[in-house]
């Protein structure tokens, strides 16, 4: 790339370049402070507070900015250049959410979602290096006139990114006019969009060697694409080693330097990268520490932190997991209810959400526990009507019910909290047996998620798979293979094939298949679960020593074998039965011999007995 650019660019003209921005940020008293004015606007001229405003105000400046793109790469005689202009659909929801939460949640002023400056894309294809000047000049005369501001601007032919890409990426400011019925002369509002100019021998040349993944990685796990962000995290992780292990003596000279910023980062690195999130959670709560004798333990700066250590017990899933997350996610919501001219109701709803999600998960737990292998099925309240859920699931649809009253119409980030918080109702319901209200709460969640985000969203495979689940245990067993089957699709194409998630829809078909007596069917479904299982354990068991990891990735499959075995046993091919049953023994052998080699239970062990003698039977007569 950086020959192709040199090629190119012999002179260095488009690498020189400096644009005339109109500035994003100013310096006082040495902090940077970003300028509240350059924030996206809805169409009424006001700063954008909701996701629903930026999409109104998106979809009006998305017509404005596609004619200010084709009048670019067009002459003053009316010509268009030779290359490609490509004007991009809205960015996705769910992808702004993200990127809102994830870049933006603490910029000051807010709200994240006003700095978002990518819903309305573009990018202009540009054969030669004077093609790309040209459009620079153009874009200057539009600016001279007002027609645009530049917000940012970067020329990464200059400095490129580490994968050596270059490009310009622009922020375009634009007055949107009133097309009301009291037109005037002033915009009704102003937007930004995002501009690429490519040069398309880099850029054809970029996407052979798929350059963008290296790009994807470095913003996602090092916070940033350029040389300085990343080489500063290169060297302090320079201990780690190549086996993916950290010296104790790192961690604690780490802790000793009461650098929060930098135990913040590394964090996020044991989090995500290695993983290593006893690591993480050790930092988290090193930190936790240090700023509450710095602020105060109810400090507004702990609730993030008290979050974050909250998601990595779960992550961790060890007993305490569950209380120790709680009572993490619990003191967030304390510091919220302290702060709340700072806090906002969706950040509350949140909080509120993960909260019920704990005590459903407790509630199964408890139904599970209370079950043994001969008990008679608890007799289900198909309606529901004296169920009683959990307080923290009340609490949460209070917070929600709360939070959508006073939202303007069709807030999205609430409609999509609102969906997972009904989600969680549905399974609570359906663990309470009371089929008729965990129908409701799942068909409304797909409801939601349908109209907001894309159709193979795992969020609407999620929602599918629900009311399968539903359906499966009113024993409708064929409408719940409809609903598996259309779930399978959905994260077929959303997360592929090779996912976990995937491999789970495939089991739960298969067990449906199998209740139906369509054993050709449900054998393989169940086979391929396996096939998915065995690459995605393959994968973690080289890539972890944590033996749990080697421990769960083995149950998985071996559970489903199991699962094979009985089907084949009740098809009758018993030989087959023999043979997957004695998988089963070998496999639950070597799950033990991970998790504790004391203990000896092998799950299919009283099938195998079962089937070999049916077999002997068989071969007798």
């Amino acid at each position: 790339l950086g020959n192709l650019a040199s090629k190119n660019d012999p002179n260095g003209e488009l690498s020189s370049l400096n644009f005339h921005v109109d500035g994003l940020t100013y310096d006082q008293d040495g902090e940077t402070f970003y300028k509240g004015e350059f924030r996206q606007q809805n169409t009424l001229g006001q700063t954008v507070q909701t996701l629903s405003e930026l999409m109104e105000a998106a979809t009006m400046a998305k017509k404005v900015y596609d004619a200010v793109l084709v009048s670019l790469v067009t002459d003053s005689d009316g010509i268009e250049m030779e290359g490609a202009l490509m004007t991009c659909p809205l960015k996705k929801v769910d992808r702004i959410i993200e990127k809102a939460n994830n870049d933006y949640s603490g910029r000051n002023p807010g709200p994240s979602v006003a700095w978002v400056n990518d819903v309305c894309r573009g990018t202009i294809l540009c054969r030669t290096r004077q093609q790309m000047l040209d459009i620079n000049e153009r874009l200057q005369a539009k600016r001279s006139k007002g027609e645009v501001s530049i917000v940012s601007a970067k020329n990464r032919f200059r400095n490129p990114t580490l994968s050596g890409y270059r490009d310009w990426l622009l922020v375009l400011r634009l007055p949107v006019m009133d097309v009301g019925e009291s037109v005037t002369d002033r915009p009704a509002f102003y937007f930004n969009c995002e501009l690429q100019v490519h040069h398309e021998e880099i850029w054809a040349e970029n996407k052979v060697l798929h350059s963008h993944k290296y790009y994807e990685f470095f913003r996602e796990n090092f916070a940033g694409n350029d040389s300085e962000a990343v080489s500063e995290l290169i060297q302090q992780l320079g201990p780690v080693h190549e086996s993916g292990h950290v010296d104790s003596s790192f961690i604690k000279s780490l802790v000793e330097s009461k650098d929060v910023k930098r135990m913040k980062g590394l964090s996020a690195i044991f989090r995500t990268v290695l993983p290593e999130p006893n690591l993480a959670l050790h930092l988290r709560r090193e930190m936790l520490e240090l700023e509450s004798s710095l602020h105060g333990a109810k400090s507004w700066t702990n609730a993030e932190t008290y979050i974050t250590i909250g998601d990595l017990w779960l992550m961790l899933d060890r007993d305490e997991s569950t209380s120790n997350a709680r009572a993490a996610f619990q003191s967030a919501l304390e510091i919220h209810e302290l702060n709340k001219a700072r806090s906002s109701e969706l950040q509350m709803v949140a909080l509120k959400t993960r909260l019920a999600r704990l005590a459903v998960g407790e509630v199964k737990d408890r139904e599970d526990g209370d079950a043994e292998p001969n008990d008679e099925p608890k007799s289900e309240n198909q309606s529901g009507d004296d169920i009683r859920l959990p307080g923290e699931v009340v609490s949460a649809m209070q917070a929600m019910d709360a939070a959508m009253s006073n939202a303007s119409h069709g807030e999205l980030e609430l409609l999509l909290l609102k969906a997972t918080m009904l989600s969680i109702n549905g399974d609570a319901f359906r663990q309470l047996g009371a089929m008729d209200r965990a129908l409701n709460c799942h068909s409304e969640a797909l409801k939601i998620r349908k109209e907001v985000l894309d159709e193979f969203d795992s969020s609407v495979a999620s929602s599918l798979c629900d009311l399968g689940l539903d359906k499966e245990k009113q024993n409708e067993t064929s409408d719940a293979i409809t609903y598996y089957s259309l779930s399978l699709e959905a994260y077929r194409r959303g997360l592929g094939e090779m996912h976990s998630r995937t491999a789970r829809v495939y089991n739960l078909l298969g067990k449906a298949y199998k209740s139906e007596k369509n054993f050709d069917m449900a054998i393989s479904c169940l086979k391929k679960s396996v096939e998915i299982m065995r690459a995605i354990g393959e994968k973690e068991v080289g890539d972890h020593s944590d033996l749990k990891t080697v421990y769960f990735a083995l149950e998985g499959i071996s559970a489903t074998l199991f699962e094979i075995g009985k089907t084949y046993n009740e098809k009758g091919e018993l030989e087959l039965a023999e043979e997957t049953f004695r998988e089963v023994v070998s496999m639950e052998e070597k799950v033990w011999n991970f998790y504790d080699p004391n203990v000896r239970t092998p799950l299919g062990w009283q099938n195998f007995v079962m089937v070999k003698s049916a077999l002997q039977k068989a071969t007798k007569q």
